[in-house]
């Protein structure tokens, strides 16, 4: 009968340790998405693509006056790279979502983007 209780006890902390190990990673996963949406290069990236919708972007003349990386959007594309969400001048409608991946020479780019329609109507 002892066989069995640490039989199932050592099932148990297996199974509670691969969970553990699960979340831990998914965690450290998470943190290097920030780590690379929040980076100078990847902001040289945002206010390129702003810039296209509104040249006079991020200045006092400009239409988007500013942006906001959305945390809770930052996904791994299973394609590769990753994709993300920014908020434009503080308004949820105001958004642009696209994919941010490294390019053969190692610098970051974007690929594929959908502008909210409330963004196209104040940039048009």
């Amino acid at each position: 009968m002892k066989k069995k209780y640490w039989t199932l006890l050592i099932l148990l902390l297996t199974v509670l340790g691969g969970s553990g190990y699960m979340v831990f990673k998914q965690h450290t996963e998470k943190e290097k998405m920030i780590a690379i949406a929040h980076s100078d290069e990847a902001k040289e990236v945002y206010e390129e693509q702003l810039k296209k919708l509104d040249r006079n972007a991020l200045t006092e003349n400009g239409k988007i006056k500013e942006y906001q990386i959305d945390d809770s959007s930052l996904k791994y594309n299973p394609m590769g790279g990753m994709n993300l969400k920014l908020i434009i001048n503080d308004n949820k409608k105001l958004d642009i979502s696209f994919g941010l991946v490294k390019n053969e020479s190692g610098n970051l780019e974007t690929f594929g983007y959908t502008i909210s329609p409330q963004l196209v109507e104040l940039t048009e």
